[in-house]
């Protein structure tokens, strides 16, 4: 029977379904998650090994061999912690060796360790973060976790210099600023808002009223991506604003690329900008960081 469940209902009953079904029926699941995505991969990746070394109609020795060589001699760790946060940590530590985890998987973990009782909200917000991304990935395949996050962190708290492997790092040791050690919840609440408005500007969209931005949608023509570092707080513009900034930022990017300027000097640049325009809310207070 299968014995494997998953964080996500959703995943567990694939599972389920999955360990029932024939072939067939599992290949054409539609709209599946990306660990179900993974679970089929290696189910075919598996399958085909077997096919092509030791299912052999007229000679079933291989594969008799084959499994008992599996059931006598491999050997399955089972291992049982007090809770959840236990098993996260254990979870992390025995992927830290080899090809170390994504830093998507590292931040999920770390807010599951800091969720208390908000367990399952934080599961179902993640969830809804993770969509909103996989919506921009769509497309451009530069819109990914990893490079929305460094962009959050460098407009939010000015880091100009970090690197995208750098992203969990910073997390993980600003953990009290961030709140993710208090408020973990509302601290994905917040990343997931700012990857909807920013996966809405690379689409060329005024997330609030829906419109299209004939800026933006240029500047996703041209494949820039900067100006989702400097309208990461520009949210709150109002909409004229909003409109007439998206203007000149693109103006302000196509003489930076005619210049030949470098992207890590302009983005510097945008950092100390994004701190500012994260205070503005009023048509006065946009007039006055323009001047």
């Amino acid at each position: 029977r299968n014995r494997i469940s998953f964080l996500y209902a959703e995943n567990s009953e694939y599972m389920e379904d999955f360990y029932k079904a024939k072939h067939a029926e599992v290949l054409n699941k539609d709209k599946l998650t990306g660990t179900q995505t993974n679970l089929y991969a290696a189910y075919e990746t598996l399958f085909a090994l077997l096919e092509k070394h030791f299912l052999d109609k007229d000679n079933t020795e291989k594969l008799q061999s084959f499994l008992s060589y599996f059931l006598n001699k491999v050997v399955f760790s089972v291992v049982f912690t007090e809770d959840l946060k236990h098993a996260l940590y254990i979870f992390q530590t025995l992927n830290d060796r080899g090809v170390g985890l994504a830093p998507t998987d590292l931040l999920k973990n770390l807010l599951l360790m800091r969720a208390g009782d908000d367990k399952d909200k934080i599961v179902a917000k993640w969830k809804e973060f993770v969509a909103s991304i996989e919506k921009g990935n769509k497309l451009n395949q530069n819109i990914k976790i990893d490079r929305f996050l460094r962009h959050y962190i460098m407009a939010k708290y000015g880091k100009h210099d970090l690197k995208v492997t750098d992203v969990f790092k910073y997390l993980e040791s600003n953990q009290d600023e961030l709140n993710i050690t208090s408020k973990p919840l509302d601290f994905l609440k917040e990343i997931k808002s700012k990857a909807e408005q920013y996966v809405a500007n690379y689409e060329g969209v005024h997330l609030s009223s829906g419109e299209s931005v004939e800026s933006l949608v240029n500047m996703r023509e041209l494949r820039f991506m900067s100006q989702l570092l400097l309208l990461m707080f520009a949210d709150k513009f109002p909409k004229d604003s909003f409109m007439d900034f998206c203007k000149r930022v693109e103006n302000l990017l196509f003489a930076y690329t005619v210049t030949g300027k470098l992207t890590k000097d302009f983005e510097s640049l945008f950092c100390k900008w994004t701190t500012k325009i994260a205070q503005i809310d009023t048509v006065q207070e946009y007039e006055n960081f323009i001047k």
